[in-house]
């Protein structure tokens, strides 16, 4: 989920749909919040078109950090939920996962 979340606050809502498909991981609480990330980059390279995207994300993810119990689904972060459901290396086959 949160490379989905950091895709999402690049604008681009294909690949956040590819990592979805890839990792098999697609939470509808957390979608929603991935939508207005992609909206809100997207928002802010029009208005500031010069500005570099890394730093769109950038800016986005410290808001993203500051609000983490409101975007991700609380059940996807409680003890025993597999770790791959945040994960940044997550796959179907590796419940390992690394936060």
């Amino acid at each position: 989920m949160e490379e989905q979340i950091w895709v999402a606050c690049l604008g681009v809502a294909q690949e956040v749909k590819d990592l979805q498909t890839k990792t098999g991981v697609k939470d509808a609480f957390t979608q929603h919040w991935i939508d207005k990330l992609i909206s809100k980059a997207r928002s802010m390279q029009k208005l500031q078109p010069s500005r570099p995207p890394y730093k769109i994300q950038t800016e986005l993810m410290e808001w993203v950090d500051a609000n983490k119990p409101a975007i991700y689904n609380s059940f996807l972060t409680m003890p025993g939920a597999p770790l791959c459901t945040l994960s940044l290396r997550c796959n179907n086959n590796n419940h390992a996962g690394r936060f």
